[in-house]
């Protein structure tokens, strides 16, 4: 693996065979291990409010993992500041239902779970 600067310049200058290496849900980033690659993945996916099924196999990609799920909720709240309170609204109840949760019925006239489940 070649180090940080040079992967930074190849990622930057699109060095699309560099690129295709790192991709992959059994590739992890330099140095990072398996749970903690898997929750950077999900943050990434709530800042470009993945669809549901995106969550889904993140948040299976975690468990696997070996990432609880208060440690995948404490992700979401993490990234709040940076992402935004839309966003994170968005990723809620995505996770919810990826984690096995059952949406609250006080919630089920919130248009995001309706959207979540279609």
């Amino acid at each position: 693996m070649p180090g940080l600067k040079e992967t930074l310049a190849r990622i930057a200058l699109r060095d699309d065979s560099f690129i295709s290496s790192l991709q992959g849900p059994d590739i992890n980033a330099i140095d990072l291990d398996g749970s903690i690659c898997s929750l950077v993945r999900l943050a990434a996916l709530i800042g470009l409010d993945g669809s549901s099924a995106s969550f889904v196999a993140s948040v299976q990609e975690a468990r696997n993992a070996g990432v609880s799920a208060a440690d995948i909720v404490a992700t979401l709240t993490a990234v709040l500041p940076s992402v935004g309170a839309v966003r994170a609204s968005s990723a809620a109840p995505k996770i919810a239902l990826a984690l096995g949760f059952e949406p609250d019925p006080a919630l089920e006239e919130n248009d995001h779970w309706s959207n979540v489940r279609r």
